[in-house]
């Protein structure tokens, strides 16, 4: 092995004993082209502590049906509140090391067992996860949902304990179809790890289908969960269990440029034939149409113009291109579906990577006709970490890419033109970087 390589290979592994700038100076310029990447290191699953079940009462349920729990009555929100801030405090500060998990605190707040709301296996249980910051977010995405959901909840302060258990003592009548899972780290540089929180948010899911979504989207119409299940049940075509349905997603732009005000809920249209309207009149736009690539391949001209098309979905032929920036919301089959890459934390690649292992997996598209969500437009703070955090993920993708190549035999050519495709963009990217540290 070439000495350059080998520092190359173990650069993330020394992550806890260098600064953040450091840290990302000693990936970056480690890499000095598409065959010299960072080996990504061995990492065990995220540590996962089971609830203690002695405030926990289990309830079983009809044949046929997932068995869920109820808080006892002597289960207060003050003694959960205080416990988990506890396994907090327990916690080492880990400002620099990316390769150390978050501890995870699976069903922390059990779905309720309410009889109306019993789950079976072919429902579908909304996968959803977010920051302390974001809870406004949350309400108004379970309410328009309105059905079972797997919550998972990022905590790296008592504050953001306290932020949660505030929430739930004004809320928790309206949270009975819930299950929140916590996602603990004592940090206060590393980035938000998307997607360990929606790993953990699809561990959560019991039943065989889910709707994978980030808390800033709203699925729409309203009541979404019933009408998309009964939709789901009646879709008849073959290789169901291994194509992903997407919802077509847009934007509501803010009312006023850089305002962090996002636009008011009534903004949100009430159905499909309102937000076709609403996107010819500018009052709803693609998803990041700055970006077509990420959502694009949607067909979002297609989508508009069947209204009252009788066909439930259409198919897309998503090529291998496409497929290494696509990014769409999706329900799925749960059953052997691939997991989210948790080595990539923060902006980049950390949605597209899990959706491109899907798509080399053999797994079609289908976009559903008569559902969509929609997301507030807001601005993106710290933009400087983004392009920061973007060039480390980029490292770690080139990594997964040439991991995927071996794991899922496609046509090499496919592989070769990826590489060919994009492997100059990306090299620009990291000598940029690298130039940018060190001026710095």
């Amino acid at each position: 092995m070439k000495p350059k390589k080998l520092v190359s290979r173990f650069a993330i592994g020394v992550l806890p004993l260098l600064s953040y700038y450091h840290a990302t100076k000693a990936i970056l310029t480690t890499v000095k082209d598409l065959g010299d990447v960072p080996f990504l290191p061995t990492i065990p699953a995220p540590p996962v502590v089971k609830v203690n079940e002695e405030n926990l009462s289990t309830k079983s349920t009809s044949s046929g049906s997932i068995t869920t729990r109820t808080l006892s009555s002597t289960s207060t929100t003050s003694f959960l509140r205080d416990s988990v801030k506890l396994r907090w405090k327990s916690l080492p500060l880990n400002n620099h090391n990316r390769t150390i998990r978050p501890l995870v605190l699976q069903n922390a707040i059990p779905r309720q067992s309410v009889s109306s709301t019993l789950l079976n296996k072919n429902d579908i249980v909304l996968a959803s996860h977010l920051s302390a910051t974001k809870f406004v977010n949350l309400r108004l995405q379970l309410e328009y949902w309105n059905g079972p959901a797997s919550v998972s909840v990022y905590m790296k302060s008592v504050q953001d304990v306290d932020a949660f258990f505030d929430f739930w003592d004004t809320n928790q009548g309206s949270l009975k179809q819930i299950a929140f899972h916590f996602v603990l780290e004592s940090t206060t540089k590393l980035p938000y790890p998307y997607n360990t929180l929606r790993q953990v948010a699809l561990d959560g899911v019991e039943t065989d289908w889910f709707l994978a979504i980030d808390v800033d989207l709203v699925p729409l119409p309203r009541n979404c969960h019933s009408a998309l299940k009964l939709e789901i049940d009646n879709i008849d075509m073959p290789s169901k269990n291994r194509t992903l349905f997407i919802l077509p997603a847009f934007s509501v732009p803010q009312q006023e440029e850089g305002s962090r005000t996002p636009a008011p809920a009534s903004m949100l249209p009430a159905s499909k034939a309102d937000a076709v309207a609403m996107t010819q009149t500018g009052q709803l736009k693609p998803f990041h149409s700055d970006f077509p690539p990420a959502y694009g391949p949607t067909s979002y001209q297609k989508w508009m113009e069947q209204v009252h098309s009788p066909h439930q979905v259409y198919p897309i032929n998503l090529n291998h291109i496409e497929a290494v920036n696509f990014e769409p919301y999706v329900v799925g089959y749960k059953p052997n579906i691939p997991r989210y890459w948790e080595e990539l934390r923060g902006f980049g690649f950390d949605k597209s990577s899990f959706l491109f292992e899907c798509y080399a997996a053999g797994y079609k598209y289908a976009v559903l006709n008569n559902f969509f969500c929609a997301h507030f437009d807001h601005p993106y703070p710290y933009r400087s970490r983004r392009r920061e955090e973007f060039a480390i993920n980029l490292q770690i993708w080139k990594s997964l890419l040439r991991l995927l190549q071996k794991r899922y035999p496609l046509d090499p050519k496919q592989y070769q033109e990826i590489w060919e495709k994009f492997g100059h963009k990306w090299n620009r990217i990291t000598k940029s970087m690298t130039r940018r540290i060190r001026r710095a």
